[in-house]
């Protein structure tokens, strides 16, 4: 996105660091699968969120940079999303990490959301019985892909909620324009939006309404309905205790709130320095 000579990877690469860019499941660059089609098998093939990230494809992608590299460790720099998947792989799957990787510097840290004053998932919190219905009524499993907007579905969802979609377009600018380079903005929209499973998103509202950060409750608002709690098992980030981590926050962020980060910072039972 930025000039090379700024853009982290490439600074990384210069200072003589072997870099690999990883993509999230999903996006326009990572796509495919052996045995569904994105678009002809939806449901199964966008059946995922970041917690399957952090169990399966980080995991798959540290095996294949250290079987080609020969090195034993990495390190690895998550941003926003990419920071969750890391946190929930520790959480659950420290004793692999511990042998991968020997540093998490997370950028934009995201945890559990109650202070988030991101109006996409407050929105969302708030018409989260809506969304969900709309979503599995109309048969739509993904958001935010190039062709989301144009699609035919997608125009009846968001006649049906309009202030969702115009909520998502704004995710993409930022609040305090100061901080924008104007002349990369062309290059920013050229790559963005770019996809995500709509599960994901639901699992960051249900972490945002509950104040924790849990795992996915599958039929959360069904469940409601009858009267029974919506939380699930916490996500035990106070277990990670082997690898160490770098978190730096934007005080200006409005997804990755400061206060969410601080709780994260004295939570997380390893090493921590925390900008």
């Amino acid at each position: 996105m930025n000039y090379d000579d700024v853009a982290p990877a490439y600074v990384a690469a210069r200072a003589g660091y072997d870099v690999w860019l990883g993509n999230s499941r999903g996006n326009t660059y990572s796509c495919a699968n052996t045995k569904y089609d994105p678009w002809k098998n939806e449901s199964k093939f966008w059946d995922f969120d970041w917690a399957d990230m952090g169990m399966h494809d980080l995991p798959s992608s540290f095996d294949y940079v250290t079987e080609v590299t020969g090195q034993q460790k990495l390190s690895y720099v998550g941003h926003s999303q990419g920071t969750t998947q890391m946190y929930y792989g520790l959480a659950e799957h420290e004793d692999y990490f511990k042998d991968k990787v020997n540093l998490f510097v997370a950028l934009a840290p995201v945890t559990m959301l109650p202070n988030t004053t991101t109006t996409l998932f407050q929105l969302a919190a708030d018409l989260y019985d809506e969304i969900d219905d709309l979503f599995w009524t109309l048969n739509i499993h993904s958001v935010l892909n190039h062709t989301w907007y144009t699609s035919e579905t997608v125009k009846l969802f968001c006649n049906a909620i309009p202030p969702i979609c115009l909520a998502m377009e704004s995710l993409f600018v930022t609040c305090n324009t100061k901080y924008d380079d104007k002349d990369r903005f062309q290059v920013y929209m050229n790559h963005e939006p770019n996809g995500s499973s709509t599960k994901a998103i639901l699992h960051y509202t249900q972490n945002l309404k509950e104040a924790r950060f849990q795992e996915w409750a599958p039929k959360y608002h069904q469940t409601l309905n009858i009267g029974n709690k919506r939380t699930t098992d916490l996500i035990p980030i106070d277990t990670i205790s082997s690898v160490p981590i770098a978190m730096f926050v934007g005080k200006e962020d409005t997804l990755a709130d400061p206060t969410d980060a601080e709780w994260a910072y004295r939570t997380i039972g390893s090493p921590v320095v925390h900008y």
